[in-house]
C-alpha cells in the first residue's frame, strides 16, 4: 500500500497562488504601512508617497495582489 505524501500547508499555498506576490496596506490619514517583499514600509499618505509606494510596485515588474485597511473610517 502507498501512502500518499503529505504537504505542509505553504507548499499548498505556492501551489495554488502560481507566484503572486501580495501587497499588504494599512491606512491611516498619515501614513500608508506597507508590506511587500518580506518588508514592511511606510509612505505618506498623500500624492508623493502614492507615486512612490507605485515606483516600489513598477520596480518588480510582475503582477501584484494588494489587500488593504483602513482605520478611523477612511
Amino acid at each position: 500500500m502507498q501512502q500518499k505524501s503529505k504537504k505542509s500547508k505553504s507548499e499548498h499555498t505556492k501551489t495554488a497562488t502560481h507566484g503572486t506576490k501580495y501587497l499588504g496596506v494599512d491606512i491611516s490619514s498619515e501614513h500608508l504601512d506597507v508590506y511587500l517583499y518580506g518588508k514592511y514600509r511606510r509612505f505618506n499618505n498623500n500624492h508623493e508617497g502614492l507615486k512612490k509606494l507605485k515606483a516600489l510596485i513598477d520596480r518588480h515588474n510582475e503582477p501584484v495582489l494588494v489587500a488593504y485597511e483602513s482605520t478611523d473610517g477612511l
